[in-house]
């Protein structure tokens, strides 16, 4: 359960944080019946994905909450009814907006986290990893205080244990490092303006060769902050 004071924006209102800072986001169109994520397909163009939008639903994994690498009309409106009625099932308290419908990254490029968090002595924390429970697990973070400089973001991105698969593993490209460096970077200028932002999570960030695409951001408000002219700069 989140602390009295927090409100968590997800969907459309979490991604309009990332657009307005300009982040790498594939493009994503929000889907409120199957029709619709068909017509938003068809302009986004195949293959897709398919992603829960609810409110209450903290992990999209735990419900199955995503579908990858749609291909055609069948495909998409399956998907989201299998994605809508399995939340719906597994977790009934939570509000169902529909599912984003969203341009596929490159194939078998690496994820990543790019997070801060506001600590109530240090201020805001930048975290850096790759995605997924085993990396957590392992605790195989980086982290700094903000605001980052340029070199900041390069040793974040450099020291984790993993950093070996960002730079290319059984044959597979590189990922593109200053693209992932510019994110942690920006992730830092956000931390910096809005000291009432509690935490922002982008997750997963997909690697590629050629620039890295932000396909999943979380926000959490503090709501304590919000008649406060402390929590913006």
């Amino acid at each position: 359960m989140r602390s009295i004071g927090l409100s968590e924006l997800s969907g459309p209102e979490a991604f309009d944080v990332a657009f307005a800072y300009e982040l790498p986001v594939p493009e994503t169109k929000l889907a409120r019946t199957g029709d619709q994520a068909v017509k938003h397909a068809k302009k986004i163009g195949y293959p897709v994905a398919l992603k829960l939008v609810a409110r209450g639903v903290t992990s999209l994994s735990d419900v199955g909450g995503v579908v990858l690498g749609l291909n055609t009309p069948q495909e998409v409106r399956r998907a989201f009814f299998d994605i809508t009625t399995r939340a719906a099932r597994r977790q009934p308290d939570a509000y169902i907006s529909g599912c984003f419908v969203q341009a596929m990254g490159p194939e078998d490029a690496p994820e990543c986290t790019v997070r801060f968090r506001q600590d109530p002595q240090f201020g805001p924390v930048l975290e850096f990893g790759l995605s997924g429970p085993s990396a957590e697990f392992l605790g195989d973070r980086s982290h700094r205080l903000a605001p980052l400089t340029v070199q900041d973001a390069q040793a974040m991105v450099r020291e984790i244990q993993l950093f070996p698969l960002l730079q290319g593993a059984r044959g597979k490209p590189p990922a593109d490092l200053k693209a992932l460096e510019d994110i942690v970077l920006t992730m830092s200028q956000m931390a910096d303006d809005f000291p009432g932002v509690a935490e922002v999570e982008l997750d997963p960030v997909i690697a590629g060769p050629e620039g890295a695409l932000v396909t999943g951001v979380r926000v959490v408000l503090d709501q304590s902050c919000q008649s406060s002219t402390t929590c913006a700069r």
